[in-house]
């Protein structure tokens, strides 16, 4: 049998582990989407989605951000500081900081950030 998941997710900055704390969040279930520039700015703030704003991350020397996740977390916002370029499932990749990213959903942005993370997180992307 599983373990149930627990309430905190790790995201990887420049080889440095943060801790991030999901406890008492709730998630409806929706699809993966991309929002199209015509949509609000962010996600609802009713709609209890865990929103990442990528302009409060630091990336590594090469632009990459890295997002573990222990929580059971099945979808999230993410609020970027530029344009989504490209998005899919990389291929063998390892950062800068030696995290093998192969099997991961990436999403990549006009700003130059690349964010990676689990491929099981349905996301959607807001403008910001």
């Amino acid at each position: 049998m599983a373990a149930p998941p627990s309430d905190h997710g790790t995201l990887d900055l420049l080889g440095e582990s943060i801790t991030l704390d999901f406890a008492g969040l709730e998630t409806p279930a929706w699809d993966a989407a991309v929002a199209s520039a015509d949509m609000p700015s962010g996600p609802p703030a009713d709609d209890g989605l865990v929103a990442l704003s990528l302009a409060d991350l630091v990336p590594d020397a090469e632009g990459e951000v890295v997002f573990f996740d222990e929580s059971g977390l099945t979808e999230m916002a993410v609020i970027p500081d530029g344009q989504l370029l490209d998005q899919g499932i990389a291929d063998s990749h390892v950062t800068v900081g030696g995290i093998d990213v192969a099997g991961m959903a990436f999403y990549s942005f006009d700003s130059g950030v690349t964010l990676y993370l689990p491929a099981d997180i349905h996301v959607s992307v807001f403008p910001g």
